[in-house]
């Protein structure tokens, strides 16, 4: 994203984002604070207005606000129905919302649109190992893996289906 209005704001996610991952719980929340306070006050010519939805989104989102994210996520992809972030924004969205089957189309369009995208390449990947269907996920992982050879994620996934599998079979079952 070039900056602009909307860059700061997109920071402040990100820093909301690595202290929640190093478990600063407090540094966490002022951040989607000052991202929420931001977002409220930015103006953006309106072809920004997809990706200023999809930002507010996913501020509304990791406050717990589900049903904001959900009605900004669609207007978005009203807009822009092709935008590969709104898109994988909204495929995580209804995912935690537990519709899994629309979740899945979600992620399948954007595959339609960017065939190795890597996010939505991992999604597809657990969900498929979600529902048991281990085959379906390998292959999932193994396309991230092929696509995105540097990045360790698939790797790990794989190596998580094989270990699951192995266990199941020690245990005395058959697939």
């Amino acid at each position: 994203m070039s900056e602009g209005p909307l860059y700061p704001i997109e920071l402040r996610l990100d820093l909301y984002e690595l202290y929640r991952r190093a478990e600063q719980q407090t540094s966490a929340r002022q951040q989607l604070d000052l991202a929420g306070s931001e977002i409220q006050q930015v103006q953006v010519p309106s072809a920004s207005r997809p990706e200023m939805l999809r930002l507010r989104a996913a501020i509304e989102s990791a406050a717990g606000n589900l049903d904001a994210a959900n009605a900004d996520l669609k207007e978005a992809l009203t807009l822009a129905p092709s935008n590969v972030n709104s898109l994988l924004n909204y495929g995580n969205l209804e995912w935690k919302l537990g519709q899994k089957d629309t979740a899945r189309e979600t992620f399948t369009k954007v595959l339609d649109l960017d065939r190795n995208n890597r996010s939505a390449l991992s999604s597809l990947g657990y969900l498929a190992r979600d529902a048991g269907d281990n085959k379906l996920a390998e292959s999932y992982f193994t396309r991230a893996a092929t696509a995105h050879p540097k990045d360790f994620g698939p790797y790990l996934a794989l190596g998580d289906l094989y270990t699951a599998e192995r266990n199941f079979h020690a245990a005395g079952n058959q697939l």
